[in-house]
């Protein structure tokens, strides 16, 4: 008993703790660089100092070396007349969306993608972002479903095309199978010359 406390109990317990807190930390990183893109009318309550900070700190985070996906100034001036383009919250309670999603709709829906191209990618990165997190850890909890049940049945390359069939069912779904049955048929046929 106190082996598998030791070799085992132990070590799987220390492992979701860093999980957790590696989680955490990133959740935080995430939070302090995009905290000010999640309710574009409250920057009009920024100063020109603060919404300068969260500006360049977002380009220094998405630069790589000399490339840089944003500029810090424009984004500034670009923000700033954005946020007036939405009312703040009412005190009457009147729920208004001025979630990222609505922000991006808006620029889009109105033609306004050249007049702030900065805030645009801005906010297409930070709505990728989660989704991305969230589609590689169903990948690996897919994987883990499949593996477990077939682990001792198929090969790896049977197992990975399994796991890419159960991760993209959207995909699969829409597939009309007879169509690719005729087409696999046809590229694979062995008919003898008479």
């Amino acid at each position: 008993m106190a082996k598998f406390r030791t070799e085992i109990f132990f070590y799987v317990i220390d492992t979701a703790i860093n999980s957790v807190v590696e989680r955490f930390d990133l959740l935080n990183e995430h939070n302090s660089l995009f905290r000010f893109l999640y309710d574009i009318p409250t920057i009009q309550k920024l100063d020109d100092y603060q919404l300068k900070t969260c500006c360049t700190a977002l380009n220094n985070a998405l630069s790589v070396g000399e490339k840089c996906d944003i500029s810090p100034d424009d984004l500034f001036i670009e923000l700033r007349s954005l946020s007036h383009r939405f009312p703040l919250p009412s005190e009457d309670g009147k729920i208004i969306d001025s979630s990222p999603l609505a922000a991006l709709t808006f620029i889009v829906q109105n033609g306004l993608s050249s007049v702030y191209p900065n805030t645009v990618i801005a906010l297409r990165i930070l709505l990728t972002l989660p989704v991305s997190v969230a589609q590689g850890e169903r990948s690996f909890s897919k994987l883990k479903l499949i593996k477990t049940y077939l682990r001792s049945l198929m090969g790896q390359e049977k197992l990975d095309g399994l796991a890419m069939i159960s991760i993209e069912r959207e995909i699969v779904e829409n597939i009309d199978l007879n169509e690719a049955i005729e087409e696999f048929a046809q590229k694979k046929s062995r008919k003898v010359p008479i």
